[in-house]
């Protein structure tokens, strides 16, 4: 087992690439000593870092492949340490009670940070999908209101099968927007 942890200072110009999302992790966690980067999961950005803050750890600590992509929003000095295996990585922190209380308070950060960031996703998710079920809703009851009038056999087809995609058995008239359907008051009626 390496007892040594090399760390080396690094510097990168705006928009470099610090962490490749999906590379392997060697032992490394990283600490931007100055300047400001982005953490960025499959190409939408979730995160801020700023100087005196840890990356990289959770990848160098589990040995998985790096969650996210870090990508410099200004000239950045970063400090990497290496050598960083389970057995030594652990050592460094519990002899370092300032680096454990950094690393626990970033890894909160960050949950917290996901936690919002989810919550957000499905509150989103969940107003698309409740626009979607009305516009269906709606234009369901406008075509089995033109089914009745007309006995459209295509129509007909074409209101069963979107009954059948969707779910939604019964339009409802409060769905209609009238917007899309300026001329079909006397029809609904």
């Amino acid at each position: 087992m390496n007892k040594d942890i090399a760390r080396t200072v690094k510097t990168y110009t705006k928009e470099a690439v610090l962490i490749e999302e999906g590379s392997p992790a060697t032992h490394e966690i990283f600490y931007l000593y100055r300047g400001t980067c982005l953490a960025e999961v499959n190409g939408k950005v979730v995160g801020k870092i700023e100087s005196g803050e840890f990356f990289g750890e959770v990848a160098a600590m589990l040995q998985t492949h790096r969650t996210a992509t870090v990508r410099a929003v200004t000239d950045c000095t970063v400090f990497v340490f290496r050598g960083l295996d389970d057995q030594n990585l652990y050592e460094v922190i519990s002899k370092d009670p300032k680096i454990m209380r950094k690393f626990s308070e970033q890894m909160a950060i960050r949950l917290v940070e996901a936690s919002r960031r989810a919550a957000q996703d499905v509150e989103r998710s969940a107003t698309q999908i409740e626009k979607y079920r009305k516009t269906l809703s709606g234009a369901i009851f406008v075509g089995e209101k033109i089914v009745e009038k007309f006995q459209s056999k295509m129509l007909q087809d074409l209101v069963e099968f979107l009954k059948a995609s969707s779910g939604i058995t019964l339009g409802k008239p409060e769905d209609v927007d009238d917007r899309y359907f300026p001329n079909t008051k006397s029809i609904l009626q």
